[in-house]
């Protein structure tokens, strides 16, 4: 370390974003990098990024075993969980973030917020595993505890017709309905290679133009996904990170007459060594 990265980010049509992306250096040298995307509020995502550092700011003063990372960032979840059941009523977020060591990558997320992790030729070495209602399982993890599944007026299966993440900050009053804020935590040894971390704007397009009052959807297979993401790296991370989310969001741009209005879009490439 230090790790070479890029971030880049576009507001969209909600304003203020409720997207926040972080990258931390902790005493022992561990980087953190995440993207929380937030929904109906701006609160969770924003001071749930803030607590998670300042909690792994006093647990990651030395260097730990890969059991005791997981083991803290377990905690971690369950104190934000705690320390933010008293905010708004409705919204919540995602998190999806990597601690990297010198050694390994301890990956940890909830909901569908998406870590990819290549090898320096590009090809796809893990992706993190959506928490959302189009998961088989996460489908019947939630029937089990009594949650109801009933389509939007899009036809898309949702928690009472209205959430579709089954794992997450907040959403207070679909807790009692199976949704949770338990991490799913992977380890991968760490190889030269690149991570990207990214909002599910790139996974769930939706452009919506308010002079012709309709929305096109965009989905990838997660190979397009990766092609795509990867044929912007190049020797600058900054550089191209902004031209992969510049060309996410432009991509209905003509369609709209030159207006278009993206969801909140949030991409950092990671370059390891």
């Amino acid at each position: 370390m230090p790790i070479e990265f890029g971030i880049a980010q576009h507001d969209g049509y909600k304003t203020p974003s409720e997207d926040f992306v972080v990258h931390h250096i902790f005493p022992n040298n561990y980087e953190l990098f995440g993207v929380f995307d937030g929904h109906n509020t701006d609160y969770y995502s924003r001071e749930g990024s803030r607590l998670l550092i300042e909690f792994l700011e006093l647990n990651f003063q030395k260097e730990l075993t890969t059991d005791n990372i997981v083991y803290t960032l377990n905690s971690a979840f369950s104190y934000l969980e705690l320390l933010l059941s008293n905010g708004p009523k409705y919204g919540g977020t995602t998190v999806t973030v990597a601690v990297i060591t010198e050694t390994d990558i301890v990956c940890a997320h909830l909901g569908d917020s998406l870590a990819l992790y290549f090898d320096k030729e590009g090809s796809l070495l893990f992706k993190t595993n959506d928490h959302n209602t189009s998961n088989q399982i996460e489908i019947e993890r939630i029937t089990k505890e009594r949650g109801v599944l009933l389509k939007d007026s899009d036809g898309e299966i949702r928690i009472n017709g209205k959430l579709a993440l089954t794992r997450s900050l907040g959403d207070k009053t679909y807790k009692q309905h199976g949704v949770n804020s338990i991490p799913e935590i992977t380890v991968h040894r760490r190889h030269k290679g690149y991570i990207a971390i990214l909002s599910d704007s790139f996974t769930e397009q939706k452009q919506y133009s308010f002079l012709l009052e309709f929305i096109i959807t965009n989905k990838y297979t997660i190979q397009e996904l990766s092609s795509f993401l990867f044929s912007f790296i190049g020797d600058d991370l900054q550089k191209s990170a902004n031209n992969a989310v510049h060309a996410q969001v432009n991509k209905f741009k003509k369609l709209f007459f030159e207006s278009y209005y993206g969801d909140n879009t949030s991409l950092i490439f990671i370059r390891l060594f």
